[in-house]
């Protein structure tokens, strides 16, 4: 069980998730579980939980982590309430010969994508800034081109160590650090016909779908990925992975043309937002959000403040409608969820995040200097001339995802990461044209 949300967990905060009835009392079941000892912990270790009753019988399987033997300590609660009505509980079990094996190989593995996490992404960044800067100063198509490949394969290469049962950190940094490399200059040099580019981007988008749909714990046990350790994200996508997949999703509509402008948007919008696959609602409101801006640039429509208003509400109406859909066709999660709660619930957890934005945002002094640098590059993007339509569709959509996330680091320098490579990369193509 994971204890709670965030870098540091206490045991008040783990017995409030756990809620006022953990025994399941006057029903037929005993919940037991393990909670951290008094004083603050780094949430890094789980502890364990046993549900002892009918039906229970090896793993416990959770449809909130939708990771087989993980559990949250904010499921037991629903859980016990579920029994006590005979309804079906989000904690249910499946046979296991040996779970106990099982848990201590997943806990192995949970522990390994932890320590690797925070050295892949700066992997990748550093590959980026590398191959970005090189294509600026030389005004080299191909390096710049190659930046913008840099994500796109970095996670290509990430779900494939998942899948492939990667583990130990020193060798999926290392195969991560070659293969990226390697394989964004391969990109760049064999995708340079706008339209083989682009089914590239859409084939990351339908390698994300299907995984995440098929074999979600392969996404979530990805070094690039959610953070099921510490229960911030368990499955789907991440702010950091909605923002990193902006650019190829955009891209893929803008160098497909118009015939396929809305076939790539519907499947950027089910890989991040749908409750079956990344379930982000966030992200599938940012996606919205970009993706109109695109659309009327791509038409011809030139960009005013009247506009981006009537964007706005066609943004906020359009993403309801999606929540509603796929709720309406069976789908649960989080986002799902709030939407059943009315307008009321919908706008408390809105709050609710500008609040953890914005502490988020300022809650140390590094904190304030990244966002500063990241929203000022943001801004002299945003002043260059030609604009272009890729470029000003990423740049309200991350400014819309600062609105709607509660990362807001996260989502500024990533954002103005993949606006600086998506600008010097179109920059580039223009002075060899």
């Amino acid at each position: 069980m994971v204890p709670g949300r965030g870098p540091t967990v206490t045991r008040r905060e783990t017995l409030e998730a756990l809620g006022e009835r953990p025994s399941c009392r006057p029903c037929d079941y005993t919940i037991s579980v393990a909670v951290p000892a008094q004083g603050s912990h780094h949430n890094v270790v789980r502890y364990p939980i046993a549900i002892y009753g009918p039906g229970y019988h090896g793993l416990l399987v959770s449809s909130r982590t939708r990771i087989p033997g993980l559990v949250a300590a904010f499921d037991v609660e629903p859980t016990v309430l579920a029994l006590e009505r005979g309804e079906t509980p989000p904690v249910e079990a499946r046979a296991d010969p040996h779970p106990s094996e099982t848990l201590g190989r997943l806990d192995t593995r949970l522990r390994r994508a932890h320590d690797a996490r925070n050295s892949a992404t700066l992997l990748m960044i550093s590959l980026l800034a590398a191959y970005g800067l090189i294509g600026l100063f030389l005004r080299s198509r191909f390096f710049a081109r190659a930046a913008v490949l840099v994500p796109p394969v970095a996670l290509a290469v990430s779900l494939a160590l998942s899948g492939a049962g990667g583990e130990r950190p020193v060798v999926v940094l290392t195969l991560l650090g070659i293969a990226t490399g390697v394989g964004s200059l391969a990109a760049s040099a064999l995708l340079r016909d706008p339209p083989v580019l682009g089914a590239a981007f859409v084939a990351l988008l339908v390698a994300y779908l299907v995984v995440m749909t098929a074999w979600p714990v392969t996404n979530s046990l990805a070094v690039i990925g959610p953070h099921p350790d510490g229960g911030g994200r368990y499955y789907g996508v991440t702010n950091e992975l909605s923002t990193l997949l902006l650019a190829p999703a955009l891209l893929a509509a803008s160098l497909l043309g118009r015939a396929l402008f809305l076939p790539v948007a519907v499947l950027a919008l089910l890989t991040v937002g749908a409750s079956f696959s990344g379930a982000d609602g966030g992200g599938a409101i940012t996606l919205v959000a970009g993706f109109l801006v695109l659309g009327l640039r791509m038409w011809g429509v030139a960009l005013t403040w009247r506009r981006l208003v009537l964007v706005a509400a066609a943004t906020a109406a359009l993403a309801l409608g999606f929540v509603g859909l796929d709720a309406a066709f069976g789908g649960s999660s989080h986002v799902t969820r709030s939407l059943h709660g009315g307008p009321g619930e919908i706008a408390s957890d809105w709050g609710h995040r500008l609040r953890v934005s914005w502490e988020g945002a300022t809650g140390s002094w590094y904190h304030v200097l990244l966002m500063l640098i990241a929203l000022a590059a943001l801004v002299w993007v945003a002043t260059r001339r030609p604009r272009s339509a890729v470029v000003d569709a990423l740049l309200v959509a991350v400014a819309v995802s600062l609105l709607v996330n509660d990362t807001p680091v996260d989502v500024a320098g990533f954002g103005a990461l993949s606006a600086l490579t998506v600008w010097s990369w179109r920059r580039t193509e223009r002075l060899v044209e």
